[in-house]
């Protein structure tokens, strides 16, 4: 089982809603991008959480393997400039009672995050344009211990 932390402010609602999270294959200049990637290695059984708007507020499961599927029409306007193709991971969401707000418990998250895919600063939230990445230790463990 692996963990996942997606920054999908533009579309938060519509894949907590629709159950899901998607993403373009590639950049809007057409060149890959290693966070989008990161879907297709998602697998059933990953947990996944949902940041947007400087807290977490939904855990979700991956109930299914990435698909390419097109660009949900739920979106809107939303990432305009984002190609109608991409990758669909299929994710029972559950809402949290109360969202997580990291940057309230900031010392005990900081060994989660790689420095080099996303920046955890005091008192911002995650300053990153990475979509979805993998944290380097299990989010859980980082925040049960000490």
């Amino acid at each position: 089982m692996a963990f996942w932390w997606v920054n999908h402010k533009q579309t938060v609602r519509q894949e907590t809603e629709g159950g899901y999270v998607w993403s373009p294959k590639a950049n809007a200049n057409g060149a890959r991008n290693a966070s989008y990637d990161n879907l297709t290695r998602c697998q059933p059984g990953d947990v996944v959480y949902s940041y947007a708007y400087g807290r977490i507020g939904s855990i979700g499961l991956v109930e299914t393997a990435a698909i390419t599927a097109p660009k949900p029409p739920e979106f809107g306007s939303a990432g305009d400039y984002w190609s109608q193709e991409g990758w669909l991971v299929r994710v029972n969401w559950q809402p949290l009672r109360e969202p997580l707000v990291p940057q309230t418990f900031f010392a005990l998250l900081q060994p989660c995050f790689r420095s080099a895919i996303a920046r955890l600063a005091p008192p911002v939230a995650v300053e990153t344009k990475v979509y979805i990445w993998r944290p380097s230790t299990r989010l859980w463990d980082c925040s049960c211990s000490s």
